[in-house]
């Protein structure tokens, strides 16, 4: 329950902060305000502006397919340039990234300010 409470805490933190720069309303890991949503499995969507699940839970050693389902271009870049790619995802594009060990990973789509969301590999108490 903690780990979730900072995963959701930083996700609405960064959201804000999107939304301050004034360059688009922001919040719970859309672009458009939509509360986040939590999931397991091994793939995260990009549709209306959000990664569906916001918060994703795999075990360590995962690998995740990002799939761009949205009519409009997308990134994924984990936050501090730690992981991801810059590059944009064309509506029908899909990435995928390995997580090796315990940690938060978050990340966004610096296109929408305030599509965020987070990976959560085993427990998420590592580095990340």
């Amino acid at each position: 329950m903690r780990i979730r409470t900072i995963i959701v805490a930083t996700l609405t933190a960064g959201a804000a902060v999107a939304s301050w720069s004034g360059s688009a309303s922001a919040g719970g890991g859309c672009l458009h305000g939509t509360p986040p949503s939590e999931g397991g499995g091994t793939v995260v969507e990009m549709i209306d502006a959000c990664f569906t699940p916001t918060v994703l839970h795999v075990d360590p050693g995962a690998t995740v397919t990002f799939v761009n389902r949205d009519g409009m271009n997308h990134q994924v870049a984990g936050v501090g340039d730690t992981w991801g790619s810059f590059t944009e995802l064309v509506p029908g594009e899909r990435v995928t990234y390995t997580f090796e060990t315990d940690g938060v990973y978050l990340y966004s789509c610096y296109l929408h300010p305030g599509m965020v969301g987070a990976v959560v590999a085993g427990s998420g108490a590592g580095s990340g």
